[in-house]
């Protein structure tokens, strides 16, 4: 039993890679792709906003679908929908495509998400979650590599193709270990009348789940948190260049400790979480977090690397352990439809945040940066604190 449960383990951590390798190649080759079509640099930002959209959305409506197709059958779909537009995106030949496409995307990307984390915060230890995210950052990192080199030795489609296959080699691996799912329950769903199935499997509305104790709080904080995660992640770079005078090679090197950060982060995570509970560990990072921005607004340039290192590794761990503690707070039966409202809110606060920080720092300066990590960061502390006085565990 334990030995499936921990093969069950590393194919969903697989499938975890997969679409963090997915997921992360916009970005790298949007130079490459947006010249090869003939667009503009700036229409990356409509892409991100409409794929992190559709994230959303697909989050939101993980638990209606779990509920009819069981957590196999939902891994299977969107996994396949992730490669469908992988493959895609290495054919398209205009921007309608690339959008459309996106919206495949975010919508795989939103379905696995919602249905792993709720999967792993209800059968698996906090440990197993951090873990969890680890392999979705290595899969991060493991995507540039792949795309910069055929960008430079082939095309940038060839490097789409490449991280397709891999992932269709995933979603071969997901459909040859059907076995090891029956651990957790029937695989196939019961052929019930609307009437029974709606007694057996009953889901609560969102506005429900939002009315459950602490069924607000939690999206509203992951919303402010992943807020101040990405605005740093995305615009961090700009900032060094256009207030620190940093070459621009340079500043976007810095992000490179940001990643290994949260790769060692989440790694250490997988540890410390068998000894600490979880609000604690997410208190103390949050902190640690607080401390590394305060370096960072202060710091010279020569000292960043460290200082980038250190928020990196502070940031890691909150994101898996906010997720892992929902159940403990609304109760597994309210789990995996308060996961899904919590990661659909982190996806508009990835998607909307940037763009404002953008707009903003368009008409007033990149100084306003530091205004906004801090707003941002702010807001996340007092709400985590709010949540853990009003409905922590004791």
């Amino acid at each position: 039993m334990k030995m499936r449960l921990f093969a069950l383990l590393a194919v969903i951590f697989l499938a975890f890679i997969g679409m963090g390798i997915s997921n992360s190649l916009l970005g790298t080759g949007w130079p490459a792709i947006s010249a090869d079509i003939g667009v503009p640099l700036s229409n990356q930002s409509f892409i991100i906003v409409i794929i992190y959209a559709a994230c959303a959305v697909g989050s939101s409506q993980a638990e209606k679908l779990l509920a009819r197709f069981g957590t196999f059958f939902l891994l299977v779909f969107s996994t396949a929908v992730m490669v469908t537009s992988v493959f895609s995106y290495a054919q398209a030949r205009s921007f309608g495509v690339l959008v459309v496409m996106g919206v495949l995307l975010g919508f795989g990307v939103g379905l696995t998400q919602s249905t792993v984390n709720g999967f792993i915060a209800k059968h698996y230890s906090a440990a197993s979650m951090g873990w969890l995210h680890c392999c979705y950052a290595i899969g991060c990192m493991l995507a540039p590599v792949i795309l910069s080199y055929f960008i430079i030795h082939e095309t940038w489609r060839q490097g789409y193709s490449v991280a397709g296959s891999l992932h269709l080699v995933v979603l071969a691996v997901i459909l040859l270990t059907v076995p090891l799912w029956k651990v957790i329950g029937p695989i196939f769903p019961k052929r019930l009348h609307r009437e029974e199935r709606a007694a057996a499997l009953p889901v609560k509305s969102i506005r429900q789940l939002l009315r459950i104790p602490g069924g607000t709080i939690i999206p509203l904080m992951l919303f402010f948190y992943c807020s101040t995660e990405v605005t740093f992640f995305f615009w961090g770079t700009s900032f060094l260049t256009e207030e620190r005078g940093m070459s621009a090679g340079i500043a976007a090197g810095m992000m490179t400790y940001l990643y290994v950060g949260q790769v060692i982060g989440r790694a250490a995570c997988g540890v410390i979480s068998l000894k600490v509970r979880d609000r604690i560990f997410i208190r103390v990072m949050l902190i640690l977090m607080l401390a590394g921005i305060v370096l960072f607004l202060f710091s010279t340039n020569a000292m960043l690397p460290p200082v980038f290192l250190f928020i990196g590794f502070a940031s890691g761990p909150i994101f898996p352990l906010l997720i892992h503690e929902v159940p403990s707070i609304v109760g597994k039966e309210n789990a995996q439809g308060v996961i899904g409202i919590q990661l659909a809110a982190s996806s508009m606060g990835t998607a909307l945040t940037p763009l404002l920080l953008g707009a903003v720092a368009g008409k007033v300066g990149f100084w306003v940066f530091s205004v906004f990590i801090a707003v941002l960061f702010a807001a996340a502390f007092t709400l985590k604190m709010i949540q853990d006085h009003k409905y922590g565990k004791k």
